[in-house]
């Protein structure tokens, strides 16, 4: 997808620099969209990066295996406090070799309210509630130009005077809002369902306007804004089964079911105007809406062990996504145009196929004091995908904006009398390559030819949690205490 001014003004460079910029910050957002580890919830869980189908001993559970509810003993609540990220993104030869970018963000990241409840009529049968925040991502971003003097007009002499804006929005918000029931068969062997109501929001906007004076004291200007809306409502549906060994080895398979779908709704708006030139001036308004959108979520399958190793535990785990053919988030149909060549807009994605794998470790210190260390595997499922890179895409190329994360995690677990208290954090990174969008030579912008350009995310985040048992002693059988 890609959205250029008409043929007969060039885009100065510094214009080319902050669409880049702001591109590179906003991906950040739909970057995750192609990553299913990003994530994770429940305080133990985060740090142990969600290697814990098999083991998960939080509310958690909800999330990587609901059959591990039926090893809840007493009612217990439990919140992630708020806590926050890091995020820096630096860039190698975006703009010529040597040439390097840096962005860095800190903000707050999604998380999860859960606790258990019972019904009185079904004793054996266990049940708990949680609310997910699973995708809250904000981007808004407003750049102005200096006075610029360049020449931007092929059919007048000289340089102009040109003054550009350039502003950028993208937001992605989703929440979950689930139920979760188990049943044990025997103390070894238990069952369990989470359904989810979904609620997804995604939006973004890419808004350009120049105006210059030329050399015979005219003014000309362009504008351009390109803005899309996707919401959609659905069910997730997690079927877990655990098992316990006579060796005390934890072991889980969890079953996610793809997204389905129940409300889906899109509109897109494409505004082009320019005026001033000594050609005809274009006037274009596409403003549509009740468009068709799709959006995918593939059916992934989970198995993990929780193995003791003296008073400490190995989490053990592996995760298969299926792929999917390719699809449109939004159907854009054919937009009215004033110029010679209608812009062909698509929103497309693909999926493939990947298996992530992770381990973590939980270390027994004293009955009030745990550790914990993780590490876990990230591949993106992006085979195509529309990003926003493509927006200042002036040379026709394939940008397929996808990378491999890798994570980390280490924190602590002090129990108190009245509660218990996690604190850690965990770190991210990815790093690759793709084709360069833009050119800049010395002597001028080259349209064809371009480099390999590096991106590297890393991504601190900082976690305080908190567990309450209402009843008692709460998790006692989940965290395998007498």
């Amino acid at each position: 997808m890609a959205i250029k001014p008409p043929i007969r003004m060039s885009f100065p460079k510094t214009i080319l620099l902050v669409l880049f910029l702001l591109g590179i910050t906003s991906s950040i957002n739909l970057y995750s969209q192609g990553n299913y580890k990003l994530e994770n919830f429940g305080n133990k869980s985060i740090l142990l990066n969600g290697n814990v189908t098999g083991s998960v001993s939080d509310l958690g559970l909800t999330y990587y295996n609901p059959s591990r509810l039926a090893l809840v003993e007493n009612a217990v609540f439990t919140i992630n406090a708020k806590s926050y990220q890091l995020r820096t993104v630096t860039l190698t030869d975006a703009f010529g070799e040597n040439e390097k970018l840096r962005n860095s963000e800190f903000n707050g990241i999604p998380s999860m309210v859960a606790g258990t409840f019972k019904v009185d009529f079904l004793e054996n049968h266990k049940f708990a509630y949680s609310f997910i925040s699973r995708y809250r991502t904000s981007v808004d971003l407003d750049y102005q130009t200096p006075r610029i003097e360049e020449d931007i007009f092929e059919e007048f002499e000289g340089d102009e005077s040109f003054i550009g804006r350039v502003k950028l929005n993208n937001d992605q918000k989703e929440e979950w809002y689930g139920v979760t029931w188990a049943y044990a068969f025997s103390e070894k062997l238990s069952v369990g369902i989470s359904g989810f109501f979904s609620t997804y929001k995604y939006s973004g906007s890419n808004e350009l306007d120049y105006v210059a004076l030329h050399s015979e004291d005219q003014t000309a200007s362009y504008s351009s804004e390109i803005s899309f809306n996707q919401e959609s409502m659905g069910l997730y549906w997690k079927a877990g089964i655990s098992y316990i060994t006579s060796k005390k080895i934890e072991l889980g398979l969890n079953i996610n079911l793809p997204y389905w779908e129940i409300y889906e709704d899109g509109s897109f708006n494409y505004i082009e105007v320019f005026a001033g030139s000594s050609d005809e001036d274009i006037f274009t308004i596409n403003e549509l809406t009740s468009l068709k959108t799709k959006r995918i979520e593939p059916l992934s399958i989970a198995i993990g062990a929780g193995i003791p190793v003296g008073r400490n535990k190995l989490h053990l785990n592996v995760e298969w996504y299926n792929s999917s053919k390719l699809y449109a988030r939004i159907r854009i149909p054919e937009l009215d145009s004033d110029t010679e060549i209608p812009p062909e807009l698509k929103f497309e994605e693909k999926l493939k196929a990947v298996v992530n794998f992770g381990l973590g470790a939980e270390l027994y210190f004293s009955p009030k004091f745990k550790g914990y260390l993780s590490f876990s595997t990230d591949y993106s499922a992006f085979d195509t995908n529309a990003n926003l890179f493509d927006l200042i895409n002036q040379a026709g190329k394939d940008i397929n904006f996808a990378s491999n994360y890798f994570h980390y995690g280490g924190g602590i677990d002090l129990s108190m009398s009245w509660a218990e208290l996690i604190l850690g954090c965990t770190f991210s990174h990815s790093q690759s390559e793709f084709a360069q969008p833009v050119n800049f030579p010395t002597d001028g912008i080259d349209d064809t030819e371009g480099g390999i350009t590096e991106i590297e995310f890393s991504r601190w985040r900082f976690i305080i949690g908190i567990e309450i048992p209402i009843l008692d002693k709460g998790l006692k059988k989940l965290k395998g205490e007498d």
